[in-house]
């Protein structure tokens, strides 16, 4: 495996999650750059409706993210600084923290079920990436109801692509789209074999 991945321009991975109430992400995450719109996981039903979910996005250097409605945290980020960032949304409570302080907190009592899954390094708005993010991931981890359901880490299949192997369910996930330079950190461990499944 590598240190992280990272993305810079319009490729992004499916994590074939759905964006819905219930879901909460844990990301290790360093941003390349915050000067305007990016995604770095969600999914939206519709760019002309209050339907999103974001559970980690940016704002010209603020950590935002979309429970229906747009919502700005009034936390401020750092480019090249490494954060843990731990984004739970659910009926009835919503919270963000960074490196374990609670930064952010609601309780609306809406629910949304985007039923798209739920892109990384863009947002997947009604089936478009979008919102594309130029950052490091060293983890991400995503919870539905309580339950793992994913646990991505960071390595290189057997062709030196870079992408994430999920503990969970056994698989490679590779990147999607048509340009953008990917960027890996230094092999930290041995990477997986052949024995990757592909999901594009």
């Amino acid at each position: 495996n590598v240190e992280y991945i990272g993305s810079a321009n319009s490729q992004w991975i499916d994590s074939g999650v759905i964006g819905k109430s219930g879901t909460k992400v844990e990301a290790d995450i360093a941003w390349i750059r915050l000067d305007s719109d990016y995604g770095l996981i969600g999914s939206r039903i519709s760019a002309s409706s209050d339907s999103r979910f974001y559970p980690i996005h940016t704002f010209n250097n603020e950590l935002s993210f979309g429970y229906v409605k747009f919502v700005y945290t009034k936390n401020y980020l750092e480019v090249g600084r490494r954060y843990k960032i731990v984004s739970d949304n659910k009926k009835n409570s919503q919270t963000i923290y960074v490196d374990d302080e609670l930064v952010y907190s609601d309780t609306r009592s809406d629910e949304i079920d985007t039923a798209l899954p739920m892109y990384i390094f863009a947002e997947n708005v009604a089936g478009v990436a979008s919102y594309y993010s130029s950052a490091r991931i060293y983890s991400m981890k995503i919870w539905q109801d309580d339950v793992l359901v994913r646990n991505f880490v960071p390595v290189l299949a057997d062709n030196m692509e870079p992408g994430f192997y999920d503990t969970v369910e056994q698989k490679l996930y590779v990147a999607q789209g048509i340009s953008g330079l990917w960027d890996y950190g230094q092999i930290v461990g041995p990477y997986f074999n052949s024995t990757f499944i592909f999901i594009r």
